[in-house]
This record gives C-alpha cells, structure tokens and sequence, in this order.
C-alpha cells in the first residue's frame, strides 16, 4: 500500500506531501488507538466488539494532528483548508480502521486517506 501512495500522490500528482499524510493517517494513529484501547478501553464497539470507543478517539485526534501537521507544510493548502481536509481525513481513516479486521486495515486505512487527499489536491491546487 505504501508504494502506491507513493506512487499515485508523489509521483502522479506530484506531490510527497500527500503520500506522507496518507500514511500518516493511518499510522500513529492505529497505534494510538491499539495503546489506548488496550489500556482504558472499556466501551466496546465494532462489529466483533473487539475495539474500544477510547481507542477509535485517541486515533481521530492524533489522525487529525498528523494530517493537519503534514498538510500545513504544504504550499496547496491554506491553514483553514488544512484543518477541514485533515478533519475529513482522520474521520473517514477512522471510521475504515473500525470496519476493517485481520490486518486488512494496513491497506484500506492508507487508501481511504487518499480517496480524500487527492480530490482536495485538485480542488485547492
């Protein structure tokens, strides 16, 4: 999956920023969500109700300070538009980690990210 990140946002569209933050939106925030859900997770939600409410926040906020982080370096993106696109992103990434099992989120969470950040680069390029 990272190749094809790397592949469809920094070479295709140019831009390297957008791969990191697709892989950002996945990353320290799946780990967050497994260090905190493990740990305080005591509502459990999910199909298998195996992950935790506690787990799910902790990787939308640091989903969202990593995208947002990561965007904010970039020349496309105004503070503001980096705020509503990194909100979007760690909403949607969050959501698809919730939904995924067995690992598959390593592959879906990275392509969910890029199925936001890539119409944004286009809309505020």
């Amino acid at each position: 999956m990272f190749m094809l990140a790397v592949g469809v946002c920094w070479g295709w569209l140019g831009d390297r920023n957008l791969a990191l933050a697709s892989i950002f939106a996945w990353g320290p925030g799946g780990a967050a969500a497994a260090l905190v859900g493990k740990r305080y997770g005591k509502n459990k939600i999910g199909k298998k109700r195996k992950k935790s409410l506690e787990g799910r926040l902790a990787m939308l906020g640091l989903s969202w300070v990593s995208v947002f982080a990561v965007l904010s370096w970039n020349d496309n993106f105004s503070p503001e538009q980096a705020l509503l696109v990194s909100a979007l992103t760690a909403t949607v990434t969050t959501a698809t980690e919730l939904a995924t099992s067995n690992g598959l989120d390593t592959f879906f969470c990275p392509a969910a990210a890029m199925l936001i950040l890539c119409p944004a680069h286009f809309l505020f390029q």
